[in-house]
């Protein structure tokens, strides 16, 4: 009896482990500092948003890769991005010499949809995911491993296609197609993502220059710890508390064992 009370102490203390799912998921009830992100990021340079102008990276692929150089006395936070610069995707291209402003349009809801041209643009978690791996340098296009081109259509109306070394990339860390395909709420907290808040950006150009806007881009800030003050689940809880009752009647049957050794010990040297 007491060897498998031992052996059950042993179990449950392996067990109750916190461990992270086989698949990626999303954390109910686990919240990020979404709201806040976007209220200051709309609220820098005394509520013009991200002042900036951009620099296209690479014009000859997709619709176009840029460079976001602020011009503003406020900047936003760029420790998400692996260079400490905003580098994204923009749907429509820029013409050179126009400065915009920024801003993240976030409803505490998690509504990340828009509607331009009768096109209405909602993030999905396969755009959100593939954006904070480029973003934080997971996903580099001169290594050849994937088509920036691919990467670039994933970014506004993300689908599976059936032939895409990105699209596999996600299978394996998740094989629900739905999943990649659902909304993505940035105040909500994603095994995959981490501790990150991902949005859409838009940004429009002076009015009396005719460069209205939006321009859509998609931006990635850290994100407050989720974890900071989170109630342990349940489950583990109990095996924890399973392990703590078996703990004294493990720690008496090891005394046992050790004083019947000793005991024989002296025995042994007595004769």
């Amino acid at each position: 009896m007491q060897k498998f009370i031992f052996a059950l102490f042993i179990i449950a203390a392996i067990v109750a482990v916190p461990c992270n799912s086989v698949f990626a998921n999303k954390i109910d009830g686990v919240s990020l500092n979404a709201q806040s992100t976007a209220d200051v990021f709309n609220h820098m340079n005394h509520g013009g948003g991200f002042m900036f102008t951009t620099t296209p990276d690479n014009p000859g692929v997709g619709q176009n890769f840029w460079t976001l150089n602020n011009y503003g006395t406020d900047a936003p936070s760029t420790s998400a991005y692996h260079n400490n610069t905003i580098q994204s995707f923009s749907y429509n291209s820029f013409d050179a010499g126009y400065e915009w402003s920024g801003y993240i349009e976030y409803s505490s809801n998690g509504s990340q949809g828009h509607t331009t041209n009768d096109i209405t643009w909602y993030m999905q978690m396969g755009t959100a995911y593939l954006y904070k791996m480029f973003a934080t340098g997971e996903i580099d296009f001169s290594t050849g491993n994937y088509s920036q081109q691919d990467f670039f259509d994933k970014m506004y109306g993300f689908s599976f296609s059936g032939n895409s070394d990105l699209e596999n990339m996600l299978l394996a860390i998740n094989p629900d197609k739905d999943y990649w395909l659902s909304d993505y709420d940035p105040n909500a907290y994603y095994d995959e993502i981490g501790n990150y808040s991902v949005f859409y950006m838009y940004a429009y150009g002076p009015p009396d220059e005719g460069k209205r806007g939006p321009r859509f881009f998609i931006y990635i800030a850290d994100a407050a710890d989720p974890y900071a003050a989170q109630t342990p689940e349940p489950a583990s809880m109990l095996l924890f508390g399973t392990g703590l009752l078996a703990l004294p009647v493990a720690r008496r049957f090891w005394h046992k064992k050790v004083n019947v050794a000793i005991s024989l010990s002296s025995s042994s040297r007595k004769q």
